[in-house]
């Protein structure tokens, strides 16, 4: 090697950044990223009202809805069918006559689903339990109204959780189009972890 050559070696060798440098920066900003994104990610709005309170993501919207003690959805989820969470008191009476479980209460409400809602199927009935209290959870699909003229319709996939509270019939539903639900999962564990039902 020329003394030419190994002279522009040596000034291109001292140029160049070393490697643990650049190494260091990008784990940085990694660290940096994660941090702001569960920073954004975990923050929660509550809402509390007749003896239920939750919490669910600060980016979602809340808004009244006719029949729900509460409503909130993520409307950027999908266009037609957002993703919710929505709270519902009703007397047991008014879902059906002589009801003594909360397994035969959860089947009366399922069956009056059936007539409420478009192309209904319950999918799953369990029992369960919400905030250390008896509950059975009944998981459905369904096709909700058209949000929009001429849109196609889509499938809803749904999970209510039923407890009874005296002569109260507390149903805390979690739904989202069905192409989104197994995604929100995080998001739905979240929601049932802050629920408190006094």
């Amino acid at each position: 090697m020329t003394t030419l050559a190994m002279s522009a070696h040596r000034r291109l060798m001292r140029e160049e950044e070393p490697e643990w440098i650049v190494w260091s920066l990008v784990i940085l900003m990694l660290v940096v990223g994660l941090l702001v994104r569960n920073g954004v990610e975990g923050r929660t709005q509550s809402f509390s009202a007749n003896g239920v309170s939750l919490r669910y993501p600060d980016t979602w919207t809340n808004r009244t809805e006719t029949g729900q003690l509460f409503y909130a959805a993520d409307f950027l989820s999908s266009a037609q069918f957002p993703t919710a969470v929505m709270v519902r008191q009703v007397p047991v009476a008014e879902v059906g006559r002589n009801l003594t479980t909360l397994s035969d209460i959860a089947m009366a409400w399922s069956t009056r689903q059936g007539r409420d809602l478009l192309a209904y199927r319950t999918i799953n009935v369990e029992q369960t339990t919400v905030d250390g209290q008896e509950a059975v959870r009944v998981e459905y699909a369904y096709v909700p109204q058209a949000t929009t003229g001429g849109s196609v319709p889509v499938v809803a996939l749904a999970q209510g959780f039923l407890i009874r509270q005296g002569d109260t019939l507390t149903i805390i539903t979690l739904a989202a189009n069905a192409n989104l639900f197994e995604a929100e999962n995080g998001t739905w564990q979240a929601i049932l972890a802050s629920i408190d039902v006094q």
